[in-house]
């Protein structure tokens, strides 16, 4: 009985638990059906999608137009619906557009091609990077009661002028430290993906060179497009007793970017190095004249002490005079062979000449020309003063000389005379 009894009440409880059950999933059913209703016409928010950028990818120093799709799902309104955009470096607004758009109240399903266009114009940093950038979309309704933010991705490509630096090619071959109007040709190129307009080149001339004449280290090179070259050709003048060696300086490159919305130069700076030969160098140490006075007509021996002070040989030197027309010199031979002078060692060269016999009493300057062998034939311009001294102190001094001679003469006569005389007077007494 009593066995009975409890299985009836465990069939009891077991039908209990199966009614509960029933209940709890009519109950959900009904609440999933509500649910769906009012996810389809109840629930509302908006729906934004990049329709595109524009261009794409976007350029560094130009604008970049976003175009949003947005659409209303839900039935009842939204009210004082408004989009900002948040746009990080490298991006930033044109002036005339502002981060925040106020939609208003919004009603209704957004249906076929009634969506609207969120659009915003940005500009993109001249000096940005190849990458894909994140902005944010931020969507506030019901007077800031719901906010949804959304990420999307915006392309930048860094098609812009790239500039490097090609051949150097000296004229002549080798620079040294007396070459004068020398020329650089210098090659630029342009590796990059965009035209360079308006390109202008210009070398910073380190310590010892200047230029041939005005702004001749600048070149204008015009168009430079994308994957081309043009070679900038600059005149120099490099100062004596330069060192061999390299010259690290740098060239500096203005330009504009083709199509750019900016008409603003860019600038770059490129390394450059010079190289620059060692070379012999020239110094006039001492002269010597014999006379050390020259007077006019005069034989002068002209003896010039020279010293090679650059850092390469100089062979078969020699030194050649010029002389000018007025001058009242004239040279038994013009040129005095040398011979071999090694870095820092001093030669002699001797030269003849007559002074004219009306010559003005004054400082002359001769030009010399010194010249040797370093690969090339090299030649070097130095300028020897000469001093004429007074012909009238030499004509003095000679007349000075006859008649102190002629005294002499004079004074010896009358006392030979004397003395006879006395002798004969002697003999006659």
């Amino acid at each position: 009985m009593l066995k009975k009894k409890f299985n009836d009440k465990n069939a009891f409880f077991g039908m209990r638990k199966i009614m509960i059950l029933a209940g709890l999933l009519i109950v959900l059913s009904i609440f999933s059906v509500g649910l769906s209703s009012a996810t389809n016409d109840n629930v509302n928010y908006v729906k934004t999608t990049l329709l595109n950028q524009d261009p794409d990818p976007a350029q560094p120093g130009q604008y970049v137009e976003l175009r949003f799709k947005v659409e209303k799902q839900g039935a009842d309104t939204l009210k004082n619906v408004s989009f900002t955009l948040d746009a990080p470096y490298p991006f930033s607004f044109d002036p005339s557009d502002k981060p925040t758009k106020v939609f208003g109240d919004m009603k209704g399903y957004t249906v076929d091609d009634g969506y609207y266009i969120l659009y915003y114009k940005l500009r993109v940093d001249s000096d940005a990077l190849e990458d894909t950038y994140t902005v944010k979309l931020r969507e506030s309704d019901n007077n800031g009661k719901m906010l949804i933010t959304k990420e999307f991705d915006i392309r930048v490509n860094n098609d812009k002028p790239e500039f490097v630096l090609g051949t150097l090619v000296t004229s002549p071959k080798k620079l040294t430290g007396y070459t004068t109007d020398g020329e650089l040709d210098v090659e630029l190129e342009n590796i990059g993906e965009m035209d360079a307009q308006n390109v202008i080149m210009t070398v910073n001339l380190p310590k010892g060179f200047k230029e041939t004449y005005g702004y001749s280290n600048r070149a204008n090179l015009g168009t430079i497009t994308a994957g081309a070259s043009k070679t900038a050709k600059f005149f120099i003048d490099l100062d004596e007793g330069m060192k061999g060696g390299v010259y690290e300086t740098n060239v500096t490159i203005q330009y504009k970017e083709a199509n750019s919305n900016y008409n603003k130069y860019k600038i770059t700076r490129l390394q450059l190095g010079i190289p620059i030969k060692s070379s012999p160098i020239f110094e006039i140490e001492k002269v010597e004249t014999n006379p050390q006075t020259i007077r006019p007509g005069d034989t002068v021996e002209l003896k010039v002490f020279i010293k090679n002070v650059g850092g390469a040989d100089a062979d078969s030197t020699s030194m050649r005079v010029f002389k000018e027309s007025s001058q009242p010199f004239s040279f038994n031979d013009k040129t005095d062979y040398i011979g071999k002078l090694i870095s820092g060692e001093t030669g002699e060269a001797l030269l003849k000449f007559t002074v004219d016999k009306d010559a003005t009493s004054k400082e002359y300057l001769l030009d010399v020309e010194l010249r040797a062998i370093d690969d090339d034939v090299i030649t070097q311009d130095k300028i020897i003063n000469v001093q004429v001294g007074n012909a009238s102190s030499g004509s003095s001094g000679k007349v000075i000389g006859l008649i102190v001679l002629a005294i002499v003469i004079i004074a010896s006569a009358y006392i030979f005379f004397k003395k006879r005389n006395s002798a004969n007077k002697k003999k006659g007494n």
